[in-house]
């Protein structure tokens, strides 16, 4: 018997949650990407009461979250709405055929009827091991980095590579300036760097050690 009989109905909040964990990132991390600083703590707060199908998200609430991971806003609206989702979604990750695990060859593809490849062959175990990459406060580059970390872990090796190339500009005309964007460009180097060695992209990291 497939386990989809016993396995709950995937809710609104809980879509959400699924998605951002599928692309391995925490809610501060996706916190430290969407609102300012003064307003991270009520943010944050509220993500968990999203998630926790205890508040809804508005437009502007999701248009923000879609700058940090990937999710079809009308899936959201229909789960919201409390009608059938509209795509099959997977129970692991709650990806669809709008938003599937990777793309083109690396796409996912089912394996069960609520069920897809990658998290059949255990892909969210290994996500668990990933080293975990702390934002700056003050990081105005928090949504680039977030992008770069998500692309490189669904295996979007070229979206990867168009947002490192920017964050590399970026820190090359700050070491450029003074000794304090010095420092900053050598830490945006540093962590775009940190990534890109973690994730195997060797090609991607030899660009940024030689920005």
């Amino acid at each position: 018997m497939s386990s989809s009989s016993t396995t709950p109905p995937i809710t609104a909040g809980t879509y959400l949650r699924l998605r951002r964990e599928a692309q391995g990132l925490s809610l501060e991390e996706i916190t430290a990407g969407c609102a300012l600083p003064a307003n991270r703590a009520a943010f944050l707060h509220r993500l968990h009461e999203i998630e926790g199908d205890r508040d809804v998200a508005t437009g502007h609430t999701l248009a923000a979250l879609r700058d940090c991971f990937a999710f079809s806003t009308a899936i959201y609206a229909n789960l919201v709405a409390g009608v059938p989702a509209g795509a099959a979604l997977c129970r692991a990750c709650a990806c669809s055929w709008n938003d599937p695990c990777g793309s083109g060859a690396h796409a996912c593809h089912w394996v069960e009827p609520d069920l897809c490849s990658r998290c059949a062959a255990g892909s969210r175990a290994e996500k668990r091991a990933e080293p975990a990459f702390t934002l700056r406060a003050s990081d105005p580059h928090a949504i680039a980095l977030l992008s770069i970390l998500a692309y490189l872990r669904l295996g979007e090796d070229d979206a990867a590579r168009r947002e490192l190339e920017s964050v590399i500009a970026d820190g090359a005309r700050r070491r450029a300036g003074c000794a304090a964007d010095q420092r900053a460009g050598q830490d945006l180097a540093a962590l775009a760097l940190d990534m890109t060695e973690w994730s195997g992209r060797n090609r991607a990291a030899g660009r940024v050690a030689h920005a």
